[in-house]
């Protein structure tokens, strides 16, 4: 239950970073995280269901993880400018 949360808040995060970043790009995630699920749960009542998505989690997950390192660093990259102006250089 932890793994499955643990990797599937940030695959949500992940997706919806993508979204906002390239639409036409992260459409076929959504499609994928709109339609599998609902499919699945009609034909299947076992609870491995997800494996086959999980490649996609992975993805989506990593991209959320990479676009928060990318904005960490790129507020470390303009913080010495922002101390220069606070202090009066």
């Amino acid at each position: 239950m932890a793994f499955c949360t643990g990797l599937t808040i940030p695959t949500w995060i992940g997706l919806h970073r993508a979204w906002l970043m390239n639409r036409p790009g992260a459409m076929p995630y959504m499609v994928v995280f709109l339609l599998f699920p609902v499919i699945y749960y009609l034909t299947h009542p076992e609870d491995y269901y997800g494996r086959p998505i999980d490649p996609q989690d992975a993805v989506l997950a990593a991209h959320a993880v990479a676009s928060w390192v990318a904005e960490w660093k790129q507020g470390l990259s303009i913080l010495p400018s922002k101390v220069a102006v606070a202090i009066g250089e």
